[in-house]
């Protein structure tokens, strides 16, 4: 998928400048922000832990390039893709599977568990 990225399944996000960036670290191992190469998936640098566990998911809002990402128990996060450090924005209680912006910079939140399956949409201001 993403190449050698280690310490559970990584989940990436491509920058608008064509930079591919990947979170790794699920199931309560810190995780890891990684440049990666985005023709083979290559790690091209290590960037810096996030400072919370279970990021399951990243994606930059198109409108303002800002890379957000979700940690189950602790919300949405704004992730900063020069250090890896997260900032906590706020919880909505929701554990998402995948988090997508669309081209209008709306974003998604979405679960596939068998307790709370659905979509919903996340204010990037609150976190709920």
């Amino acid at each position: 998928m993403f190449g050698h990225v280690t310490g559970g399944a990584p989940f990436g996000a491509m920058a608008l400048g064509g930079t591919l960036y990947a979170v790794a670290g699920v199931q309560g191992s810190p995780s890891i922000l990684y440049e990666l190469d985005p023709l083979n998936g290559q790690i091209i640098q290590t960037i810096g832990p996030i400072g919370f566990s279970n990021v399951k998911s990243i994606d930059f809002d198109p409108t303002s390039g800002i890379l957000y990402g979700h940690a189950d128990g602790i919300g949405l996060l704004q992730i900063d893709p020069g250090t890896g450090a997260g900032t906590v924005i706020g919880n909505d209680g929701q554990s998402y599977t995948n988090i997508s912006f669309d081209s209008n910079g709306v974003l998604y939140g979405s679960s596939i568990t068998h307790q709370n399956p659905g979509i919903w949409t996340i204010n990037t201001s609150t976190g709920a």
